[in-house]
């Protein structure tokens, strides 16, 4: 979370500066990158979204996933800062 902080993509009250859709994203990314999932659905960790919901007071990430994952097709705007995050690259 310090460094969504310091990538900019949240401020210090964990409120969400860019779209949902790319919450979603970091959701799902911060999930499995790191093993928060306590469920496996299809043979695949199930993402716990209420944690990210209730800290940054954002409902329905999954429904945001959905539509870029499967409706779309698109990466969210704003997905190579995620990116850079997780694989503990220079923002």
């Amino acid at each position: 979370l310090h460094k969504a902080i310091e990538a900019g993509l949240c401020n210090e009250k964990y409120e969400w500066l860019y779209e949902h859709n790319l919450l979603a994203y970091f959701a799902d990314y911060a999930s499995e990158r790191l093993h928060l999932s306590n469920a496996i659905q299809n043979g695949i960790p199930k993402v716990s979204w209420k944690p990210f919901e209730t800290l940054f007071r954002i409902k329905g990430l999954s429904g945001y996933r959905n539509y870029y994952k499967n409706k779309s097709g698109i990466l969210p705007e704003g997905h190579a800062i995620v990116d850079q995050i997780f694989q503990n690259k220079s923002i």
